[in-house]
């Protein structure tokens, strides 16, 4: 969210459809203000110049020491994300975007009632990281020499090239789908497990919430909330009800056979016979394999199964 046009322009186009009577965005009442007064910008590499407009800020009481100890740790915190999974300074999905901007005038247009969840990270969320203590660089650098030359490892070096090779807005559109960004925050609860769930599963919790406890029953309502918060509100939302997920739920009984071609399979095994045969009769001797010339079963490939065929 928050990087792509495409993307922007689909939320506009479905809330136009859709109707509702509730539009509910991740971002705040100034950061609309703001926004409002902006024409003319109609992507969102233009938008991204006025990335400086008004967002919740950290606000708290503390002394002088605590707070050049705590931006050092939010430095040090944001330089080994970086090192991490190498997105960018230009990937900034936690600024509101375009998408917001469009759902915003969308809902003003319909009539619609405007709820603001608040920016990705609002105050509430600056306070839990201002005394969030166990997120320490040790503890990543631990699980970095843990799983390196595990599939984490080169997951993470696939997922680094993808990003190095496209825009923000072209790996959102093409590549990140609902099973990547579950890898991603996967791999944030190895690596970074205490931010994960501060920015995660208490911001799942917080949005989750907010969505019930202001909605009512006949209502239709369109919440534009960031990629990695929808599958934890379904979650949420199925467990309250006790519905299944849609990435649990199974529209139709499996087939345990599938479409594997069992005629072909049988043709294959009696030709593959009968040239055994054929050949141990002109040479006179023993096959030295019951495997098939031809193996149409993955299975085959493995020497320890060909007993089986025998």
């Amino acid at each position: 969210m928050n990087t792509s046009t495409m993307l922007a322009r689909r939320t506009r186009k479905l809330i136009r459809e859709i109707q509702p009577d509730s539009v509910m965005v991740m971002t705040s009442p100034k950061w609309w203000d703001s926004s409002r007064l902006i024409e003319g910008v109609h992507s969102q590499e233009d938008f991204k110049n006025y990335s400086n407009l008004n967002i919740d800020k950290f606000e708290v009481d503390t002394s002088l020491y605590r707070g050049v100890v705590f931006n050092a740790r939010m430095k040090i915190l944001q330089t080994a994300l970086t090192l991490s999974y190498r997105t960018g300074n230009h990937f900034k999905f936690w600024i509101p975007g375009l998408e917001m901007k469009y759902a915003c005038e969308e809902a003003e247009k319909l009539g619609a009632e405007l709820h603001f969840l608040g920016p990705e990270l609002n105050n509430i969320t600056w306070h839990r990281l201002y005394h969030e203590h166990r997120i320490n660089i040790p503890h990543v650098l631990f699980k970095l020499w843990e799983f390196s030359g595990t599939r984490w490892a080169s997951e993470t070096q696939q997922q680094i090239q993808k990003l190095q090779l496209t825009t923000p807005s072209s790996y959102v559109e093409t590549c990140n789908d609902s099973y990547n960004m579950n890898w991603y925050i996967q791999s944030l609860d190895i690596l970074f497990p205490a931010l994960k769930r501060i920015l995660i599963d208490k911001r799942d919790m917080a949005l989750y919430k907010y969505i019930t406890r202001n909605s009512q029953e006949g209502q239709k309502i369109v919440a534009v909330v960031n990629q990695w918060h929808m599958e934890g509100i379904e979650h949420l939302w199925a467990h309250e009800y006790g519905l299944l997920p849609r990435s649990q739920s199974i529209s139709e009984e499996i087939d345990p056979i599938g479409d594997m071609p069992l005629k072909e399979g049988l043709f294959d095994m009696l030709y593959n016979a009968f040239q055994r045969e054929l050949k141990n009769a002109h040479s006179k001797t023993t096959p030295a394999s019951y495997s098939n010339m031809m193996n149409t079963y993955h299975r085959e490939q493995n020497w320890q199964y060909e007993h089986r065929n025998m």
